[in-house]
């Protein structure tokens, strides 16, 4: 409800980062998210970016996951110090759940380390392409709501 939203936008904005999906993002921007399903994968993209825009002030950080992009291929929006760029990877199946906590999670620990935020999330798309990947391989009928095998790929994240 607004009650709910309202504490959950009061919370973003004391944060320098935030990593919502498209339906969080809507949610922030306090707009419906379902027209946004319904656009094509350009127009998407631009109101992803305007919404970003809106919510992400002077200095915050938007990560918009799980952008469904055409040919077989999922983004990331970045949007930072107000410029807006599009990271893709190879989609492999469907979605799953806590890839958005494994993204965020990636995300956070390289900016720790300092490295730029388009690397940190273009490392963490990889990885999650990678775990995506290994599960379907070894169950192509698993069931998504137990998320991915991550475990198989920890010590790719002590290399990058």
């Amino acid at each position: 409800d607004d009650a709910v939203r309202e504490q959950i936008s009061a919370l973003a904005d004391m944060a320098d980062v935030i990593t919502p999906n498209l339906t969080e993002l809507c949610i922030l921007a306090g707009e419906a998210c379902h027209p946004l399903f319904e656009m094509s994968f350009e127009e998407r993209l631009r109101h992803v970016e305007q919404l970003s825009a809106e919510i992400a002030g002077e200095k915050k950080i938007v990560l918009t996951t799980g952008i469904d992009a055409p040919e077989g291929e999922i983004a990331v929006g970045v949007y930072c110090r107000g410029k807006f760029r599009v990271l893709k990877s190879k989609r492999y199946g469907g979605s799953f759940s806590g890839t958005g906590d494994l993204f965020a999670s990636i995300v956070a620990a390289q900016a720790v380390k300092g490295v730029e935020i388009g690397l940190a999330a273009r490392q963490a798309i990889d990885f999650i392409g990678n775990c995506v990947k290994t599960t379907l391989e070894e169950d192509p009928f698993c069931d998504r709501n137990d998320g991915v095998l991550f475990e198989k790929h920890l010590r790719e994240l002590t290399e990058i």
